[in-house]
C-alpha cells in the first residue's frame, strides 16, 4: 500500500507515541518542552475487526472491544518501527511510497486501515493521565506533518467547491482563452490573466 508522507506521518505518530509513552507540550516554534507532558495510558484505534485499545505501560497490550487480550508486545518493537518509518519518510524522494516492513507490522497488530477516514476530524485518539488533576481524559488530535510538503488548509477534492464572480464581465472568447491556460501553475496563471483584463475575483 503506497501512502504519501502526510499519511505515513499518521502511522509514525501512532508508533512514536506508544514508543515514548508521553505526549509532550511544545512552544510556539514547535520545540518540545521536556518538563510538560501527559503520560499516555492508551491509544484508541480502529482495527481489523472493530475498535482496539493499545494499553501502554511496561509492555504494549492490544485489547479488543470485548476486553480480550489479542497481543502483547515490547515497547522496544514500537521504538524500532518508529525510527525505521521516520527514516523512510525523510529519505523518500517519491510523493507516495510503500514501506512493506511497517505495513506487515501494522497488520500483525490487527490494523489494516492506516489512515483516518476523511470525514474524521481527529487522526488519533489518546487516553492520557493529567498529572495536575488526576483525571484520565480522552483526547483527539489532528496530525499535521512537516516531514513532507506544507499541510493544506483544506483537503482539495472533487467535492471542494468555491464559487467566485468577476468584478467586471469578460467576453466569452476571453473567458475561453483564460480557461484554456493549462500551465503547471494554471490556477495562479488564470487569476493573473483575469487581472490583466481588468477584472477581480469576488467571493
Amino acid at each position: 500500500m503506497a501512502l504519501n508522507k502526510g499519511e505515513w506521518s499518521e502511522v509514525y505518530v501512532f508508533l512514536k507515541l506508544l514508543a515514548d509513552g508521553k505526549l509532550y507540550a511544545a512552544d510556539k516554534d514547535l520545540n518540545k518542552i521536556e518538563t510538560i507532558y501527559y503520560p499516555i495510558l492508551k491509544v484508541l484505534k480502529e482495527g481489523t475487526s472493530g475498535d482496539l485499545e493499545f494499553l501502554r505501560n511496561s509492555h504494549i497490550k492490544v485489547i479488543d472491544k470485548d476486553g480480550n487480550l489479542l497481543i502483547k508486545l515490547t515497547v522496544e518493537e514500537f521504538k524500532e518501527k518508529s525510527i525505521e518509518l521516520l527514516h523512510k519518510i525523510q529519505s523518500s524522494k517519491k510523493s507516495a511510497f510503500e514501506v512493506p516492513s511497517i505495513l506487515s507490522f501494522m497488520h500483525s497488530i490487527k490494523i489494516t486501515k492506516l489512515k483516518a477516514k476523511s470525514k474524521e476530524k481527529r487522526d488519533i485518539t489518546l487516553v492520557v493521565h493529567d498529572l495536575f488533576t488526576g483525571h484520565n481524559p480522552t483526547l483527539g488530535f489532528s496530525i499535521k506533518s512537516r516531514l513532507g510538503g506544507s499541510s493544506t488548509l483544506i483537503n482539495a477534492s472533487g467535492s471542494t467547491n468555491f464559487i467566485y464572480k468577476l468584478s467586471n464581465s469578460l467576453k466569452q472568447n476571453i473567458i475561453d482563452e483564460i480557461n484554456s491556460i493549462n500551465s503547471r501553475s494554471k490556477i495562479r496563471d488564470r487569476i493573473s490573466e483575469i487581472k490583466n483584463y481588468g477584472s477581480e475575483l469576488i467571493y
